[in-house]
Parts: structure tokens; C-alpha cells; sequence
């Protein structure tokens, strides 16, 4: 299964053509240093913008930067986390102007489009949290919205043909993750049931395409086993010993977190969808 803009939309690829016949458009496609400099630049914006939300990420779960507050850590890497979103905004479309005929049947940027609608979603909640220190009615509606669209976007990873290998990054940073912020007693517990999950993934994966399908279902069967009762434990911990507030920013973070990883890990995809 494949989603791509191309075929959701097939009237823009008229309106791509013409832009892609601007004199303009094509000099850059044929020009190497211009479009290598646009990139360059949308790689140094996505630099400042992955380390500005994983440094209040991170402060929220616990595992850096234990001296400061999560306000003081917010406030100071507000400016950057804008920075990164405008930057990285502005040289990302520029980059896809010019190979827009490439990046319409491409799945992988698709699914970045949506990762990403999700991800600056779930990074405005937990600056809104921290700032606030509670999450308000709106704030829960736009954290149902993102998670619907994160889901929807990992849902695609892992179906679509010839990216769902790519979707095992997602999954280990999530279970890298979850064992950093486990209490120590549980980790060893919580990392044998995830490589028991990606074993299992991988054998499920060599079962779809075998007659029968019966490696696939009983590779899915395991992974849903183990990846639950992992998932629980590092949650749980993450939860223990936390107020509501901060239980609600804990598992927002986290979230928040693994959806720029869907971002990247679908960026870097759509050269080979």
C-alpha cells in the first residue's frame, strides 16, 4: 500500500507542471551548487530544531539537565525551537518546489507532511504545559488531533512497501526512550521485551511474503504480545511518582519526541520511495 499526494490529489500535478516550466525553477534543477546550498541550509534548520524540542523533551522526561527548571529550559530554547520550525518551513518548500513532480508519488513525503502536522502540534502542547503548568480543554483537543495524525502516519510507515523497514527507527527510539526514563530495576525487563518485539517484527515481515501468510500472522501475533506489555512498563514508570501535570507533559513529551523521529526517518525515506 502506497499514499501519496499524487493520487489523492490529481488535480495539482497540472499546477506542478507549470511551475515546474518557470524559467526560474528550471535553472535551479539544472543549477547543482544552488539547490545543494538549499539543503545544506534545511539540514542545519532541522539540526537546531531537533536539538531545541529533544532538549525540552528530554528535561520534561528526566534524563538531562537536571539543575534547571522545565520553564527556564523552555524559555531559553524557545527562540531556537522557532528559529528551527521557520527555517526549517522556508527551505523545506523551497527544496520542494523544484522537485515537486518527484515528491508528489512519493509515499515517504507524504507521510512526513503528516508526521510533521503532527509533531508541531505536540510541541505547541508541551510548551503550553510548561508554560502553564496544567493542560487546559484546548490543549486536550489538539493533543487528540496530533496523536490521530501521528498514528495515521506510523500506520503508513509500516505499510508501505519498501519504507516499513524504515519505521524500525521510530521503534527504537521510542524503546531507547523508555528504558533511559524506566526506573533501573525494570530496563533489563523492558529492553528484552522490545528485541524479542523486533525479532518478531522482522519475522513477520519475511512472513508476508511467503504463501499462507501463516510466518506474518504468528510474527504479528508476537510482536502485538510483547511490544503491549513493554509499552505498559515504560509508561508506568515514566507516570510513577509524578503529579497530573506532570504525568500529562512526561507522556506528551514523549510522544512529541517520536513524532520529529517520524519526521526525519521519513526525510530521509523519500530518496528511496
Amino acid at each position: 500500500m502506497t499514499v501519496n499526494l499524487r493520487d489523492l490529489a490529481p488535480s495539482i500535478q497540472p499546477a506542478v507542471d507549470a511551475i515546474a516550466a518557470i524559467p526560474v525553477i528550471r535553472y535551479v534543477n539544472e543549477t547543482a551548487w544552488i539547490f545543494a546550498v538549499v539543503e545544506t541550509g534545511h539540514l542545519l534548520f532541522l539540526a537546531i530544531l531537533g536539538g531545541s524540542v529533544l532538549g525540552l523533551n528530554l528535561r520534561l522526561l528526566g534524563l538531562i539537565l537536571p539543575g534547571m527548571s522545565n520553564r527556564d529550559v523552555e524559555r531559553a530554547l524557545h527562540p531556537w525551537y522557532v528559529t528551527g520550525v521557520v527555517g526549517t518551513i522556508v527551505t523545506g518548500v523551497a527544496m520542494a518546489i523544484t522537485v515537486a513532480r518527484t515528491l508528489l508519488p512519493s509515499g515517504a513525503f507524504f507521510i512526513k507532511m503528516v508526521a510533521l502536522a503532527a509533531a508541531i502540534l505536540l510541541s505547541h502542547v508541551v510548551a503550553r504545559q510548561v508554560r502553564s503548568g496544567r493542560m487546559a480543554l484546548p490543549e486536550n483537543a489538539i493533543f487528540g488531533l496530533a496523536l490521530l495524525l501521528w498514528s495515521g502516519s506510523l500506520l503508513l510507515f509500516a505499510t508501505t512497501q519498501g519504507l516499513n523497514s524504515g519505521a524500525m527507527l521510530i521503534g527504537l527510539a521510542g524503546a531507547g526512550i523508555l528504558a533511559a526514563a524506566s526506573q533501573p530495576r525494570h530496563r533489563p525487563a523492558i529492553i528484552g521485551l522490545f528485541v524479542v518485539a523486533f525479532g518478531a517484527w522482522f519475522f513477520a515481515l519475511d512472513g508476508i511474503s511467503d504463501e499462507g501468510h501463516l510466518a506474518g500472522w504468528a510474527g504479528n501475533a508476537l510482536l502485538a504480545a510483547t511490544v503491549v506489555p513493554a509499552l505498559g512498563a515504560g509508561v508506568r514508570d515514566i507516570r510513577a511518582g509524578s503529579h497530573q501535570a506532570d504525568v500529562s507533559m512526561k507522556v506528551t513529551a514523549f510522544a512529541s519526541t517520536l513524532a520529529w523521529v517520524t519526521v526525519a526517518a521519513a526525510g530521509r525515506w523519500i530518496g528511496f520511495s
